[in-house]
């Protein structure tokens, strides 16, 4: 048998610590969504089998305990997402509207630096700063309204799968 020092044990921990979370990290990625529906089930099944307990302490078959604690948390996060969505809705169609007057205030803003500048004698180029910003500005929205989409598809997905 081979005795091994500590530094000799040290490194061979190390080196099968960084591979276990390696192919921890790649396991994760090939069944990530059947891991999430799976911890998201057990989670919820944990969270509901109190108010089943409460229930059969009140003389309900477990049936009907189970069948009324189901349907009670159906019912609650269908009226959360009938009451989030339309409010997540009229925000990104908020932002949308204000980002043209934060545009505009950008721009006033930097005409109102150029005179600060042009005043002390400061050299700055506020046409290529503007149209910089302003791109970025846009790609940034198109990006914020993206992931917004993103989000609520995906929520709504979650919902689906729960």
């Amino acid at each position: 048998m081979v005795r091994l020092n500590r530094l000799q044990m040290t490194l061979l921990t190390w080196i099968l610590v960084v591979i276990s979370g390696w192919l921890a990290l790649r396991v994760g990625q090939m069944f990530g969504t059947l891991l999430t529906n799976i911890l998201t089930a057990a989670v919820l099944a944990f969270l509901l089998n109190y108010p089943v307990r409460i229930l059969c302490r009140y003389r309900f078959p477990r049936g009907w305990a189970v069948a009324i604690t189901f349907t009670v948390s159906v019912l609650v996060i269908s009226l959360v997402g009938v009451a989030l969505i339309p409010i997540l809705a009229r925000q990104v169609g908020q932002l949308g509207a204000k980002l043209p007057i934060w545009v505009d205030s950008l721009q006033r803003q930097l005409e109102a630096l150029s005179l600060w500048a042009a005043e002390r004698n400061i050299p700055f180029d506020q046409s290529g700063l503007t149209d910089t910003l302003i791109a970025r500005l846009q790609a940034g929205g198109e990006k914020l309204a993206g992931q917004s989409l993103e989000l609520l598809l995906g929520t709504f997905g979650r919902v689906v799968d729960l």
